[in-house]
């Protein structure tokens, strides 16, 4: 075997720029990137960056975000990897629909649930309500009791659509 290495120029400082960021600051962006480890990876898989950074923007309420990974540019001893960021809208809650709440009236699951409608979109707090109405179930003893919240996405209303179904 021959193994034959062609190093090219050296190029000491390598940067990721991002641009059209406005909902989050490169400065936490940045930091996702070395949280997750992916400084001197994105070089090499810019996907694995594309989706780390839609996933925290997509934490964030904007589900339609997209990132793309540009050509990375040469500048002297500097080379910058290019991320353009299109957030798209913040979505916020449209109609919270309950189904199968037997045991207690659905109004009372939806305050017990905590996101309303216009409320912004937060996975968290979807969770954190999924969780609630759970241990509701539980506490009035209906220990089998299987929560699950669905998204629909409505990309021409800027909103989503939360249905709880026991």
């Amino acid at each position: 075997l021959l193994v034959v290495v062609e190093p090219g120029s050296h190029t000491p400082e390598l940067a990721i720029a991002f641009s059209g960021n406005a909902a989050i600051s490169s400065r936490r962006l940045d930091a996702e990137v070395e949280r997750r480890r992916l400084a001197v990876s994105a070089w090499l898989r810019p996907r694995d960056l594309e989706a780390a950074i839609t996933a925290l923007y997509q934490q964030q309420g904007h589900l339609a975000a997209t990132v793309s990974v540009g050509d990375a540019r040469l500048e002297g001893r500097r080379a910058t990897l290019p991320v353009v960021v299109d957030a798209g809208p913040a979505f916020v809650a449209g109609e919270v629909s309950v189904t199968g709440a037997t045991a207690r009236t659905s109004a009372e699951v939806r305050t017990t649930f905590g996101v309303a409608s216009g409320d912004s979109y937060a996975p968290e707090a979807v969770e954190a309500g999924r969780q609630r109405v759970d241990a509701l179930y539980r506490k009035a003893g209906f220990g089998r009791v299987a929560v699950r919240v669905g998204r629909q996405v409505d990309r021409t209303a800027d909103d989503w659509r939360d249905k709880a179904i026991y």
